[in-house]
């Protein structure tokens, strides 16, 4: 058996084997199940674990991305997205979506934000670009 499923054994085989059942209703089975990278996971475990998991349910109750009718009046991405480039916007959605957890992680973002704060120079360069 592989280390993935670690001490759990069948219990997680199982799981894992109704998991890729309901990929397969989705059909995404096949996209997803090819890769192959699958690792455990510890919502605990913050010394592997960079983030914090979000289900889809909780970004939607939560109206990180958008709101309730799909648009994204009134959600969090609105009120704070200010990129001006596609992939600062993309990079900021994933980043609500996938909130650091590690301590160090977190300040040492805080710190390059502060730098940006700080630092006019940068600032604008950063701008015309």
């Amino acid at each position: 058996m592989p280390s993935i499923f670690g001490d759990m054994g069948q219990l997680a085989v199982a799981a894992f084997g109704q998991v890729v059942q309901y990929l397969k209703r989705c059909l995404l089975d096949e996209e997803l199940v090819k890769i192959g990278t699958f690792v455990q996971y510890d919502p605990n475990d913050s010394d592997t674990n960079s983030f914090l998991a979000l289900d889809g349910q909780t970004i939607a109750n939560l109206e990180i991305v958008q709101n309730s009718e799909g648009g994204l009046q009134g959600s969090l991405l609105e009120y704070i997205d200010h990129c001006v480039t596609p992939f600062g916007h993309r990079r900021l959605r994933e980043w609500i979506i996938r909130p650091l957890v590690r301590p160090h992680d977190i300040n040492e973002r805080l710190d390059a934000v502060e730098n940006l704060i700080q630092d006019i120079d940068t600032r604008s360069e950063c701008f015309a670009s």
